[in-house]
């Protein structure tokens, strides 16, 4: 009878000859246990508890509320999360990691805004190649802000999409045909003749002076009165007729009571669903205006 230790060393080689087989060559090779067959099983940490998700989800929960608070506190517009930008720096922010302190108010309004200002001009530049495939149509919106400042846009547009070039206050001067033609021929030559087959205005006097001239001067160029501000000015000639001004003026008079009393407004809201838009069309207003009124006289 053999000693235990060489008992059991002979027991694993036998074993590991069982485990081995002959090739077509007489080769010996090692063929698979049954054990390789099987996922191997959990190792103690690898499946997260349910006390680490409840945990990771406290966690979510107090960095969402800093956010929020940093929002409500410096009045950010709650629509500011549907912007691209934003998920972008929270994925910068974290890739910090932790003791990452953001910019102060002169780097950002300083630094940082330049650098943008530079990415945005490189984008910008990016559509050239567009343009001269597909070529382009320029764009000019005179508006007036809240400030009361006149301003003109100029964008351009092509398949790809609108890019905003610039912005000018001609507040402090007269919209002479001879300045705004000096204007729009800047821009023309920024973007180029060639790019440029159409150009989109306002249908005012000195802007069609100055789109004759350019087009006499690059003939090239096609020109065309914004449509949406011929419609308006179609509608305040209608809205200057005799018929439509009382009806206007019968309507105007029932839209200032109804917002400078409580109640009717009240039941306005009520019958609208709190949707100021429903009010756009006379067909809903009307029919507002009936449904209070029959409430009245009830």
């Amino acid at each position: 009878m053999l000693p235990p230790k060489v008992a059991k060393k002979k027991k694993i080689q036998n074993t590991s000859i069982i485990k081995q087989s002959t090739t077509s060559d007489g080769k010996q090779k090692k063929s698979a246990t049954l054990g390789t067959y099987f996922m191997p099983r959990t190792t103690p940490g690898a499946q997260k508890s349910l006390q680490n998700c409840w945990q990771r989800k406290k966690a979510v929960e107090r960095c969402d509320l800093a956010l929020a608070k940093w929002m409500i506190d410096a009045r950010v517009s709650f629509n500011a999360v549907n912007y691209v930008y934003y998920q972008h720096a929270i994925y910068a922010v974290t890739a910090m990691g932790p003791g990452y302190k953001g910019p102060n108010l002169h780097a950002i309004c300083g630094y940082y805004l330049v650098k943008a200002v530079e990415e945005v001009k490189i984008y910008v530049e990016s559509y050239r190649e567009i343009w001269k495939k597909t070529g382009c149509t320029l764009m000019a919106d005179g508006w007036t802000c809240q400030k009361r400042r006149t301003l003109i846009n100029f964008l351009v547009y092509c398949p790809k999409g609108i890019i905003f070039l610039k912005t000018v206050d001609v507040s402090n001067v007269s919209k002479t045909a001879r300045l705004l033609h000096q204007l729009f021929r800047e821009v023309v030559l920024y973007v180029r003749v060639e790019n440029i087959v159409h150009m989109v205005t306002d249908n005012a006097a000195n802007y069609v002076i100055v789109d004759k001239l350019l087009m006499k001067e690059f003939p090239s160029i096609f020109w065309s009165p914004c449509a949406v501000h011929c419609i308006n000015l179609i509608l305040q000639d209608i809205g200057k007729l005799q018929s439509v001004c009382s009806v206007v003026e019968h309507a105007s008079g029932i839209t200032k009571y109804i917002y400078n009393h409580c109640y009717p407004l009240y039941l306005m809201r009520k019958f609208t669903g709190g949707k100021k838009n429903t009010s756009s069309s006379s067909y809903s207003f009307c029919y507002q205006f009936h449904c209070i009124a029959k409430h009245f006289n009830s």
